[in-house]
Protein backbone atom coordinates (compact mmCIF):
# COMPACT_ATOMS: atom_id res chain seq x y z
CA UNK A 1 0.00 0.00 0.00
CA UNK A 2 1.15 3.58 -0.54
CA UNK A 3 1.55 6.53 2.23
CA UNK A 4 -1.04 8.84 2.08
CA UNK A 5 0.53 11.60 2.89
CA UNK A 6 0.62 12.86 -0.64
CA UNK A 7 -2.19 13.59 -2.91
CA UNK A 8 -2.81 10.71 -5.62
CA UNK A 9 -1.62 13.59 -8.13
CA UNK A 10 2.01 13.47 -6.65
CA UNK A 11 1.41 16.97 -5.06
CA UNK A 12 2.16 17.26 -1.42
CA UNK A 13 -0.19 17.05 1.32
CA UNK A 14 -1.42 19.92 3.33
CA UNK A 15 0.63 18.12 6.27
CA UNK A 16 3.90 17.93 4.24
CA UNK A 17 3.81 21.94 3.08
CA UNK A 18 3.07 22.82 7.12
CA UNK A 19 5.96 21.22 7.63
CA UNK A 20 8.23 22.36 5.06
CA UNK A 21 6.60 25.94 6.00
CA UNK A 22 7.46 24.90 9.91
CA UNK A 23 11.55 23.98 9.01
CA UNK A 24 11.64 27.09 6.46
CA UNK A 25 10.61 29.38 9.21
CA UNK A 26 12.47 27.48 11.83
CA UNK A 27 15.95 28.24 9.60
CA UNK A 28 15.20 31.82 9.06
CA UNK A 29 14.39 32.11 13.20
CA UNK A 30 17.53 30.37 14.00
CA UNK A 31 19.49 32.62 11.61
CA UNK A 32 18.07 35.53 13.40
CA UNK A 33 19.14 34.03 16.75
CA UNK A 34 23.02 33.56 15.75
CA UNK A 35 22.99 37.16 14.30
CA UNK A 36 21.60 38.85 17.26
CA UNK A 37 24.53 36.70 19.12
CA UNK A 38 21.96 33.99 21.08
CA UNK A 39 23.80 30.58 21.84
CA UNK A 40 20.91 29.28 24.90
CA UNK A 41 17.27 29.10 24.45
CA UNK A 42 15.31 28.80 27.47
CA UNK A 43 11.93 27.83 27.42
CA UNK A 44 9.22 27.63 29.78
CA UNK A 45 7.06 24.10 29.87
CA UNK A 46 3.56 24.84 30.99
CA UNK A 47 1.35 27.33 28.79
CA UNK A 48 4.99 27.74 26.66
CA UNK A 49 5.88 23.95 24.95
CA UNK A 50 2.29 22.85 25.90
CA UNK A 51 -0.55 24.36 25.26
CA UNK A 52 -1.69 23.74 29.42
CA UNK A 53 -1.17 24.41 32.85
CA UNK A 54 -0.02 21.64 34.99
CA UNK A 55 0.47 23.12 38.09
CA UNK A 56 2.96 20.28 39.16
CA UNK A 57 0.32 18.06 39.34
CA UNK A 58 -0.26 16.46 36.10
CA UNK A 59 -1.52 12.66 37.27
CA UNK A 60 -2.45 11.26 34.05
CA UNK A 61 0.65 9.87 31.72
CA UNK A 62 3.04 11.33 29.54
CA UNK A 63 2.24 10.02 26.08
CA UNK A 64 -1.33 11.93 27.07
CA UNK A 65 0.49 15.01 28.00
CA UNK A 66 2.78 15.13 24.94
CA UNK A 67 -0.20 15.12 22.92
CA UNK A 68 0.00 18.86 24.13
CA UNK A 69 2.89 20.16 22.71
CA UNK A 70 2.46 23.12 20.49
CA UNK A 71 3.56 22.40 17.17
CA UNK A 72 5.44 25.64 16.89
CA UNK A 73 7.83 24.72 19.74
CA UNK A 74 8.32 21.21 18.60
CA UNK A 75 9.81 22.26 15.19
CA UNK A 76 11.57 25.29 17.09
CA UNK A 77 13.20 22.96 19.76
CA UNK A 78 14.43 20.20 17.33
CA UNK A 79 15.98 23.19 15.27
CA UNK A 80 17.79 24.22 18.43
CA UNK A 81 19.07 20.76 19.07
CA UNK A 82 20.53 20.39 15.44
CA UNK A 83 22.18 23.54 14.96
CA UNK A 84 25.60 23.47 15.73
CA UNK A 85 26.66 26.51 18.74
CA UNK A 86 23.05 26.75 20.09
CA UNK A 87 21.71 25.14 23.44
CA UNK A 88 18.37 24.23 24.84
CA UNK A 89 16.87 24.02 28.09
CA UNK A 90 13.78 24.45 30.16
CA UNK A 91 13.04 26.26 32.57
CA UNK A 92 9.86 25.65 34.66
CA UNK A 93 8.27 25.95 38.30
CA UNK A 94 6.61 22.32 38.08
CA UNK A 95 8.78 19.61 39.92
CA UNK A 96 7.55 17.71 37.51
CA UNK A 97 10.91 16.96 35.62
CA UNK A 98 11.18 13.19 35.08
CA UNK A 99 7.24 13.61 33.65
CA UNK A 100 8.52 16.77 31.24
CA UNK A 101 11.54 14.14 30.38
CA UNK A 102 8.94 11.68 29.04
CA UNK A 103 7.00 14.16 27.66
CA UNK A 104 10.55 15.00 25.38
CA UNK A 105 10.89 11.45 25.18
CA UNK A 106 7.41 10.89 23.79
CA UNK A 107 8.03 13.88 21.34
CA UNK A 108 11.97 14.29 20.13
CA UNK A 109 12.80 10.65 20.95
CA UNK A 110 16.32 11.15 19.40
CA UNK A 111 16.92 14.37 20.87
CA UNK A 112 15.63 14.87 24.68
CA UNK A 113 19.02 13.81 26.15
CA UNK A 114 20.29 16.91 25.30
CA UNK A 115 17.81 19.20 25.90
CA UNK A 116 18.35 20.49 30.40
CA UNK A 117 15.62 20.59 32.34
CA UNK A 118 15.90 22.68 35.72
CA UNK A 119 12.66 22.40 37.83
CA UNK A 120 11.35 22.56 41.38
CA UNK A 121 12.74 19.05 41.95
CA UNK A 122 15.48 19.48 44.56
CA UNK A 123 18.15 18.55 42.65
CA UNK A 124 19.91 21.61 42.27
CA UNK A 125 21.21 24.47 44.78
CA UNK A 126 20.31 28.28 44.69
CA UNK A 127 23.39 30.78 44.11
CA UNK A 128 23.61 33.44 46.07
CA UNK A 129 23.56 36.72 44.29
CA UNK A 130 21.15 35.50 41.87
CA UNK A 131 17.81 36.73 42.25
CA UNK A 132 14.91 34.17 43.45
CA UNK A 133 12.31 35.89 41.07
CA UNK A 134 11.58 34.66 37.68
CA UNK A 135 13.39 31.99 36.01
CA UNK A 136 17.07 33.55 37.33
CA UNK A 137 18.35 30.67 39.56
CA UNK A 138 16.98 27.61 36.76
CA UNK A 139 18.94 29.72 34.05
CA UNK A 140 22.03 29.90 36.29
CA UNK A 141 21.78 25.95 36.99
CA UNK A 142 21.39 25.77 33.31
CA UNK A 143 24.93 27.30 32.48
CA UNK A 144 26.30 25.73 35.47
CA UNK A 145 25.44 22.20 34.07
CA UNK A 146 25.90 23.05 30.91
CA UNK A 147 29.91 24.27 31.73
CA UNK A 148 30.50 21.55 33.66
CA UNK A 149 29.54 18.90 30.80
CA UNK A 150 30.00 20.66 27.56
CA UNK A 151 32.61 23.42 29.35
CA UNK A 152 30.75 26.39 27.35
CA UNK A 153 29.67 29.85 29.14
CA UNK A 154 26.90 32.00 28.50
CA UNK A 155 27.40 35.96 28.89
CA UNK A 156 23.44 37.09 29.55
CA UNK A 157 22.67 39.13 26.24
CA UNK A 158 23.45 35.63 25.13
CA UNK A 159 20.65 33.87 26.70
CA UNK A 160 16.64 33.87 25.15
CA UNK A 161 14.02 32.84 27.22
CA UNK A 162 10.55 32.28 26.37
CA UNK A 163 7.52 32.18 28.82
CA UNK A 164 4.16 32.86 29.22
CA UNK A 165 4.34 35.06 32.21
CA UNK A 166 5.36 38.50 31.59
CA UNK A 167 6.93 39.17 35.13
CA UNK A 168 9.28 36.26 34.62
CA UNK A 169 10.14 37.77 31.10
CA UNK A 170 10.28 41.70 32.48
CA UNK A 171 12.96 40.11 35.47
CA UNK A 172 15.34 38.87 32.80
CA UNK A 173 15.31 41.79 30.60
CA UNK A 174 16.33 43.55 33.92
CA UNK A 175 19.59 41.14 33.94
CA UNK A 176 20.52 41.74 30.25
CA UNK A 177 19.13 38.53 29.03
CA UNK A 178 16.56 38.88 25.61
CA UNK A 179 13.56 37.60 26.76
CA UNK A 180 10.08 37.45 24.98
CA UNK A 181 6.83 36.94 26.17
CA UNK A 182 4.65 34.13 24.47
CA UNK A 183 1.19 34.07 24.02
CA UNK A 184 -1.31 31.36 23.18
CA UNK A 185 -1.38 29.86 19.24
CA UNK A 186 1.74 32.24 17.87
CA UNK A 187 3.77 31.36 15.11
CA UNK A 188 7.65 31.55 14.64
CA UNK A 189 7.20 34.32 12.47
CA UNK A 190 5.33 36.34 15.52
CA UNK A 191 8.06 34.57 17.99
CA UNK A 192 10.47 36.22 15.38
CA UNK A 193 9.34 39.48 15.39
CA UNK A 194 9.09 39.85 19.28
CA UNK A 195 12.56 38.63 19.80
CA UNK A 196 13.90 41.26 17.53
CA UNK A 197 11.92 43.27 19.53
CA UNK A 198 14.28 42.09 22.35
CA UNK A 199 17.39 42.29 21.21
CA UNK A 200 16.37 46.17 20.57
CA UNK A 201 15.69 46.81 24.39
CA UNK A 202 18.80 45.07 25.42
CA UNK A 203 20.96 46.88 22.37
CA UNK A 204 19.64 49.93 23.29
CA UNK A 205 20.56 49.84 26.76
Amino acid sequence: MGSSASKEDGSPSPDEDDKRSDSSSCAHYLDHLISIGVRLVVLDFDSTIIDVHTSGRWKESAKSLSKHVRPVFLALMKAVIEQKGLYLAIATQSPQTDLIRKVLKERLPFHHKEIVIKGEDRTWERVDGIPKGGKQQHIEAVKRELDEKCHVQFSSNEILLIDDDFINVGIALSYDFKAITFEKDESIEKILNLTRESAKINADK
